[in-house]
């Protein structure tokens, strides 16, 4: 016997299984993704209408596998689905939707059945409210168990609450990506990045997307994205590039597309706006606008006197009870941080010269204010030092290699001989495993001849005087200083 799909999402009445009458749940499904797919782009059906057809489904099939298969198919037309208020609603209604659990007098699906696994986690909140300052000592002391930071004091701070803060989207109108770098392979990046998922919302990892499908699932679900081995993503990609920068603002975090509906080309646009991790090998995939959107940590390879716990399989499994304390802090707080941002704006006004930086580290701000404790304090230690060196690493080469040869020429030496031999100075740059120096030239390091040109820019040129009877051509630690000043923060210049 055929079953009419349509009559099944009709009626709201569950048809009873006999040897005769089966219901057949993929045609129910189908039926569903053309009703969605017939809606007018400009009128879409009514989101109740949506949510009544979806529990028609659901009781029929009484399987939480019917359940993730539509919710997969409302995701999979979501661009199809743009009206005012609907992204919301439809976010709040699928995290309160619990699919029927089978019974005994309703029909069974066989093992073998193709299922559908939603794109990310949905989990029930905590039962009872969550202590913020236990929730963050639990995120950071899930993160330093298993990864070594360079700074095991202020690395661990910065990644717990941009963790916290990436639960809070709704409220900010800039976000900054979270870059993680590493000079070279087993420094602990993809680590840090597996941590950070087991303790992140809505978290959805990866590390080959290609362009349509890193933006498409933003777009349907806004996970906390997290993207492994991004040097490779980002070679010779310069659109992905504009897509992701795109994302840094609220109000522009919109990919315009054409889509094929029917026999018509429509332009839809798909937003961009989540929560972004980066991690990567080198600096050469950073461009300065993806650096001057994000809070970088560098990771370095541990020393043998250090030690760290292994991230095991069962890492993100075992986790899921912090989870569930995340969503239930993040639930009960989301009108509190988004009425802080919107009464202090910008709460770092004058304790930078960098506009950029600050405005990336303001929800870290309201977060770390919201938790209470020390973490004000710790908030502004890391806003400081981050600050200091470009937020975060992030500074233009050009500056870098002028704070780098600052401190290889601040020696009794050098001061005393008012020169650094350019050969010496070079081969130290390249010695040092937190800049990129060695890195230039696929491996073999920088060059005397590229460290002029990229000086010869803010006016400093290399000298020639006589030291100990013989000619010496190298840098002045005095013309490195005074080239250096006027991008170092207001109170720090010497």
């Amino acid at each position: 016997m055929e079953i009419d799909a349509e009559k099944h999402l009709n009626s709201g009445k569950a048809e009873q299984e006999t040897d005769d009458d089966i219901v057949d749940y993929d045609l129910m499904v189908a039926t569903f993704s053309r009703w969605i797919d017939q809606q007018p782009t400009d009128k879409p059906a009514p989101l109740n209408d949506i949510t009544d057809r979806m529990h028609d489904m659901i009781v029929a099939g009484a399987s939480d596998l019917v359940r993730d298969q539509v919710i997969d198919v409302v995701l999979l037309h979501w661009p199809r689905m743009k009206s005012t208020g609907l992204r919301t609603e439809w976010n709040n209604m699928r995290d309160s939707i619990d699919g029927a659990q089978s019974s005994s007098d309703q029909p069974s699906i066989e093992a073998d059945a193709p299922t559908a696994r939603p794109l990310v986690e949905i989990l029930e909140p905590w039962e009872t409210p969550v202590d913020p300052l236990e929730l963050a000592r639990d995120i950071r002391n899930q993160l330093t168990r298993h990864v070594v930071f360079d700074d095991p004091e202020i690395d661990p701070d910065v990644v717990t609450l941009w963790v916290l803060a990436s639960c809070h989207m709704d409220a900010w109108y800039i976000f900054a990506k979270l870059l993680i770098k590493s000079p070279t392979k087993r420094c602990g990046k993809t680590t840090l990045m597996r941590a950070i998922r087991t303790c992140a919302l809505r978290a959805f990892m990866t590390a080959d997307p290609t362009k349509s499908t890193f933006f498409r699932i933003i777009d349907a679900c806004a996970p906390t994205f997290i993207l492994d081995e991004a040097d490779r993503f980002f070679q010779g990609e310069h659109e992905i590039g504009g897509i992701i920068n795109a994302g840094h603002t609220r109000d522009t975090a919109l990919v315009p597309r054409t889509e094929q509906i029917d026999d018509e080309w429509v332009v839809t646009g798909f937003l961009v706006w989540c929560g972004q991790v980066f991690g990567g090998i080198g600096s050469k995939w950073i461009s300065d606008t993806l650096a001057d959107r994000s809070i970088i940590v560098h990771l370095t390879r541990k020393r043998p006197n250090q030690k760290a716990r292994k991230l095991t399989a069962r890492a993100f499994d075992d986790a899921e009870p912090l989870r569930r304390k995340l969503t239930r802090w993040a639930n009960d707080t989301a009108d509190i941080v988004a009425q802080a941002a919107t009464d202090n704006p910008d709460p770092l006004d004058g304790r930078s010269d960098n506009d950029r930086a600050t405005d990336n580290w303001t929800p870290l701000f309201h977060i770390a204010e919201q938790i209470r404790g020390d973490w004000p304090q710790r908030f502004s230690k890391a806003f400081a030092h981050y600050a200091m060196i470009g937020d975060g690493r992030d500074v233009d080469q050009t500056v870098q290699l002028l704070l780098d040869m600052e401190q290889l020429l601040d020696t009794p030496e050098t001061q005393k001989a008012g020169i650094r031999n350019t050969s010496k100075l070079v081969a130290e740059l390249n010695r040092i495993e937190t800049s990129p120096w060695g890195e230039f030239r696929n491996g073999q390091g920088i060059t005397a001849q590229a460290v002029a040109r990229m000086l010869s820019d803010f006016g400093v040129q290399p000298k020639r005087i006589k030291h100990r009877g013989k000619a010496v051509r190298g840098y002045a630690p005095a013309d490195i200083t005074e080239a250096l000043n006027p991008y170092r923060p207001a109170d720090a210049e010497k």
